[in-house]
């Protein structure tokens, strides 16, 4: 083989597969040069290569042996990353450089272990004695360790060193090392035994997230900052203390330990982030004096049932106590930023309502008439709230406000609120009436989606935007009338859903059987006729001069023609029409938008003219298995469809791109 190029790369390496003898004469390994190969199962490396770069071999998931001669001066620690079955690492005696012991690559005073094979079938493995480090990846991925003994002369391990052993059981920590580096012990899924040397100073985020098997853990004194997702995800811990000397616990420190009970937070601590603690088993919890912040979801999902806020907290995330057993906030009267009124949490002057519990034992509740703003989240699961009564001073309903209030039944707006912001009354399932006075101008993404007993709703004249899906899967709500001021309605708003109807089929032996399907619904959208944006024709909503078909409600229909004058299919206009079976588009059309007829399963085929310049991505995604574009050679249709492997065909031609 001609080396015309000293640097082994992945286009002249296609042609290497079983066992690989690399040729003389080149001098770098390039990263990626094997990356994938999964027809390699050795290599030998010769004594003119100097550089193994990084994820040289990535992946080369049947590599079972490597040898490194000795002409090799640097090898990246990534090299040889999720070689599955790489059960050996040999160097040439006469390396200057590197050295292996029992199969595992040191560098030549054994000072560095730079990497395991992740093949081995070894359970158990002893560090040489001597070993100062373990580099990053060293042990990254092995399969069948389950056991891991270090000596007291290591001193450092790099980051990922132990990631995903997910068989590792147990691991001494030697003292004099200080720092657990990130993702170490991330998804080590068995780890149930292993010490904390107060020597540690430092536990790097995610240092011990998702080893589902901890029981139990001692965070050393002198750590200052639980940094983020460090212990996120053990399910198993039960006990943990947290020293005095921790100032900072981060987000997701501990979220998802569902089986912490009881956790006491030393009065050092200032600042709790955001999910800290969401979704831990926490019945009871006392915040600290000193605590000026509580991050967004900080204890939400968690089953305390009262808390208290002191004086010094100035910042408090929206959802930060959310939690079914909830059913009291008391906060300090010391605090300058915030005070409850019956266990319900608002900013001192009371003008924002930021949290009522979802616990609490009430049915109806008044807001107080200093409120302006109802925050995000503020009322989200409160399941036990039947009726809310808004005073005419709020402005805003905040994201996510009242979100899965599953028992309110009712609702008015006053004219005051300007704004519903996304979310605002998502999944109200018993919301069956809303009365919205004149005044309210936008309606946000998803505000009513999925308030599946709506009837009946009436947009005031004020309103000016409409939020994408504002109205999805409202599937009791059969009409909609579009006040004369709406300049913007986003995709998908008025998509209502459908409902499971039963289908009597011929049986094969002559016995009728039924079945299920689910049957898109109608919708009747009205435009007032005053309005300067938009108009229906035939019940499909355009813009006014009738060249943008802008949203297609009629999802019960099979066939339609697009009207003659129109220029545009908007984006996502016929989403999950799933009934639509024929669709004519006529000459006239220029664009057609992104996802304009995603998820139209019915469709089997579409004739695109060639006046159609622009077609967006996944406008045809998802429609029927065998669906055909037919259209002119190099036009737009053609190259969506060769780009998206869609069959094309030209009359009766067929250019199969699939």
């Amino acid at each position: 083989m001609d080396i015309l190029n000293k640097t082994l790369t992945k286009d002249n390496t296609a042609s290497m597969a079983g066992d690989v003898v690399i040729p003389d004469g080149y001098t770098t390994i390039e990263s990626g040069a094997f990356d994938g190969r999964k027809d390699i199962t050795s290599v030998i490396i010769p004594p003119s290569v100097k550089n193994i770069d990084t994820r040289a071999f990535w992946g080369c998931q049947n590599l079972v042996s490597i040898i490194i001669s000795e002409g090799v001066t640097n090898i990246d620690t990534s090299a040889f990353f999720w070689c599955w079955q790489l059960e050996r690492i040999t160097v040439d005696r006469d390396n200057p450089n590197y050295r292996d012991v029992d199969g595992v690559l040191f560098n030549k005073d054994m000072t560095d272990l730079i990497a395991y094979p992740i093949g081995s079938k070894r359970e158990n493995y002893t560090v040489p004695d001597g070993a100062v480090s373990i580099a990053e990846s060293g042990f990254r991925g092995c399969q069948n360790i389950r056991k891991i003994i270090l000596p007291n002369s290591v001193k450092s391990i790099g980051k990922y060193a132990f990631h995903v052993c997910e068989k590792l059981k147990s691991i001494n920590l030697p003292d004099g090392l200080a720092t657990i580096e990130e993702e170490t012990f991330y998804e080590c899924y068995a780890l149930s035994d292993i010490n904390i040397p107060d020597s540690i100073k430092c536990i790097g985020k995610k240092a011990f997230s998702e080893c589902r098997a901890l029981k139990e853990i001692t965070i050393p004194d002198g750590i200052t900052v639980i940094d983020k997702e460090v212990f996120s995800k053990c399910r198993s811990i039960g006990n943990i203390r947290i020293p005095n000397s921790v100032t900072a616990i981060n987000s997701h420190a501990f979220s998802g330990c569902r089986a912490i009970k009881n956790v006491v937070i030393p009065d050092s601590v200032t600042s709790i982030g955001r999910y800290a603690f969401h979704g831990c088993g926490i019945e009871q919890i006392t915040i600290p004096a000193d605590v000026s912040e509580i991050g967004y979801g900080a204890f939400g999902g968690c089953g305390i049932k009262q808390i208290t806020i002191t004086g010094a907290v100035s910042e408090i995330g929206y959802g930060a106590f959310g939690g079914a057993a909830l059913n009291a906030i008391i906060v300090s009267h010391k605090n300058e930023n915030y005070c409850d009124i019956d266990g319900v949490l608002f900013t001192k002057d009371k003008t924002h309502m930021l949290a009522y519990p979802p616990g609490k034992k009430q049915a109806k509740y008044i807001i107080p008439d200093t409120v302006t703003v109802i925050g995000r989240n503020t009322f989200r699961d409160c399941i036990g709230l039947e009726s809310v009564l808004i005073p005419d001073s709020v402005t805003l309903i905040g994201q996510a406000a009242f979100s899965d209030c599953n028992n309110i039944k009712s609702v008015i707006i006053p004219a005051s609120v300007k704004v519903i912001e996304g979310w605002g009354f998502y999944s109200c399932d018993s919301l069956s009436s809303i009365i919205i006075q004149n005044g309210l101008e936008s309606i946000g993404r998803l505000a009513f989606g999925f308030c599946t007993s709506l009837t009946n709703i009436t947009l005031p004249d004020s309103l000016v935007e409409i939020g994408e899906e504002a109205f999805n899967h409202c599937e009791s709500l059969t009409s909609i009338t579009i006040p004369a001021k709406v300049k913007d309605i986003g995709k998908a708003a008025f998509e209502m859903g459908g409902r499971y109807v039963d289908v009597i089929n011929d049986g094969t032996s002559g016995k009728k059987t039924s079945s299920q399907k689910y049957q898109k619904l109608n919708v009747e959208v009205i435009v007032n006729p005053n309005n300067p944006y938009f108009c229906v024709i035939d019940g499909v909503l355009f813009n006014k001069d009738g060249t943008v078909l802008h949203s297609f409600p009629l999802y019960d229909t099979k066939d339609y023609v697009i009207p003659g004058h129109t220029k545009r299919i908007d984006d996502y206009a016929f989403l999950r029409c799933t009934n639509l079976e024929s669709v004519t588009i006529p000459d006239c059309v220029e664009v057609i938008g992104q996802g304009a007829f995603l998820h139209c399963t019915g469709l089997e085929s579409v004739r695109i003219p060639v006046s159609v310049e622009s077609i967006g991505k996944v406008a045809f995604e998802s429609c029927g298995e065998y669906f055909i574009i037919y259209g002119t050679p190099g036009s737009a249709a053609e190259r969506y469809a060769m780009e998206n492997e869609i069959i094309f065909r030209v009359k009766d031609r067929c250019c199969d791109y699939l």
